[in-house]
């Protein structure tokens, strides 16, 4: 059993879970996943349902479609804010750590396609992850919401996000240490996006009778209406009653438009029914699929803040005819952190060279954010440059341990300590080297610790034995040389 990193990259926020041997737990809150949202009417678009499309960059990520943002910008696949996200969450890692992020196990919906998983595993090496392995958020969500048991146990997953919906059937034998994906079904445009969707659209249909406005022409206003649309949504899974906030803005025809609209908790179960319906359905399929009775089922497992919403929960008691048991939040990275455990480790210890560099590179920046402070700030760096000078040179990486003492001598010049140790090491190692006859390896590490420290004791002695043995050694080899030249001319002769 090793060590093991989670990661449940969500379409607004990822989570992350580690696993050090002592049980898996979440090192810090939730980051966001704060770019590539992309909201157009489906008239630019002929790939949509309603009158509405919302993507996230988990729903865009390794899509081959070309498509335009708000204002009509160029926007990729995702792949590069992707990176982006993921070197964010590694920074964070191995600050919380103390440690080299090596490897990572990161979760995908059961539905994602061979190309998208690809993608996603590539941007996360991108991101300096070395080992990556991608699970399904169905088989992490079992491993890390549900108790132990024996026997093996039924569950249907029902994952139902923001950017996504799919559901696993999935056959869990946690004595054997197994599970087992029997079957799945989804639909990317049944989440929860396509809530807010529906429930947008509903909103431009009244606004246009009531107003004579089309409330979703104009692009900045979008984005602000689907924000405020999510939080109310999120709301109503606790309250009864809700504000969306529609504008400021302005449509096609120039006229403005700023309202509050008011949401009940039966309006918007009555503009989401036909969406939820379709997911009981195939949740039936999944279980059919996997030649299941839907008597038999041990759990019904549901993970997705939008499966929060009541009506999502009253609809899958009376399918299955027993209540969901809801998963935590966290649920998907810590399976994923269980897993990644179990098959590799994710994490290693920093060397003290890794340390100090990136010590070196935090006071790098300081001494660019804190110019008043640049004094103190510059005799750490002096400190920090010499021991890596230091480092180097037991290394025999003489070159590096170079550049690093002159960095430190720029920054403080009255290092006398370090300058003397460097001195010794250098001696030290041209004695090795006359002792191995290495002459010239031998007299550049001489000169060296003499430039240091003139009167280092070891040097001035090597360089006394060896000036002598180093004639002698070259004048042997000269006389070598020229009695060959003599019986070669005298065997031509």
């Amino acid at each position: 059993m090793g060590n093991g990193i989670g990661i449940d990259f969500g379409a607004s926020a990822s989570r992350v879970a580690i696993d050090d041997g002592a049980g898996a737990r979440i090192p810090f809150d939730e980051v966001a996943v704060d770019v590539g949202l992309l909201v157009e009417p489906s008239h630019q678009r002929q790939d949509t349902e309603g009158c509405l499309r919302i993507e996230s960059l988990k729903t865009r990520l390794g899509s081959a479609r070309k498509q335009a943002g708000p204002k009509g910008q160029p926007l990729d696949s995702g792949e590069h804010d992707a990176v982006s996200h993921f070197r964010a969450l590694r920074s964070r890692l191995e600050a919380e750590l103390g440690a080299r992020v090596t490897g990572a196990t990161v979760c995908a919906p059961s539905i994602y396609p061979i190309n998208q998983r690809a993608v996603l595993r590539s941007a996360v090496e991108a991101a300096g992850f070395d080992n990556v392995s991608v699970l399904d958020e169905s088989l992490a969500a079992a491993l890390g919401s549900l108790p132990k048991h024996d026997a093996a146990s039924k569950v249907l997953v029902y994952c139902l996000g923001r950017s996504f919906f799919s559901v696993s059937a999935v056959l869990v034998e946690q004595s054997r240490g197994k599970l087992n994906a029997l079957s799945h079904e989804g639909n990317v445009h049944l989440a929860g996006d396509a809530f807010d969707a529906a429930i947008m659209c509903n909103i431009d249909q009244l606004y246009a009778v009531s107003h004579g406005v089309g409330v979703l022409s104009d692009p900045s206003a979008l984005s602000k209406l689907r924000a405020s649309v999510e939080a109310a949504r999120i709301l109503l899974s606790t309250a009864e009653d809700a504000q969306i906030e529609v504008g400021p803005g302005r449509d096609s025809r120039g006229r403005s438009f700023h309202d509050d609209y008011p949401l009940a908790r039966i309006q918007l179960e009555r503009f989401i029914t036909p969406i939820v319906d379709r997911t009981i359905e195939l949740a039936r399929a999944a279980a059919e699929t996997a030649e299941w009775d839907i008597a038999a089922l041990d759990h019904v497992l549901v993970l997705g803040r939008t499966a929060q919403t009541p009506l999502v929960r009253q609809k899958l008691e009376e399918c299955f005819g027993k209540p969901p048991t809801i998963a935590p939040a966290d649920a998907v990275a810590l399976g994923a952190a269980k897993y990644a455990a179990s098959t590799s480790n994710c994490w290693r210890p920093l060397s003290q060279a890794e340390l100090l560099a990136a010590e070196r590179a935090e006071l790098e920046r300081e001494l660019q954010d804190k110019p008043p402070e640049s004094e103190t700030i510059k005799e750490k760096l002096a400190a920090v440059h010499a021991q890596q000078a230091l480092i180097h040179a037991r290394a025999g990486e003489w070159q590096e341990s170079r550049k690093h003492f002159q960095k430190s001598w720029d920054y403080d010049p009255s290092h006398d300590d370090v300058r003397k140790q460097l001195a010794q090491l250098h001696a030290e190692e041209a004695q090795r080297n006359a002792e191995d006859k290495n002459w010239r390896e031998c007299r550049d590490r001489r000169r060296e610790s003499l430039s240091l420290d003139p009167d280092n004791r070891l040097a001035r002695e090597v360089r006394e034995r060896t000036s002598g043995r180093r004639a002698k050694t070259t004048a042997s080899k000269a006389g070598r040389k020229s009695k060959t030249r003599r019986k070669t001319k005298k065997r031509r002769s």
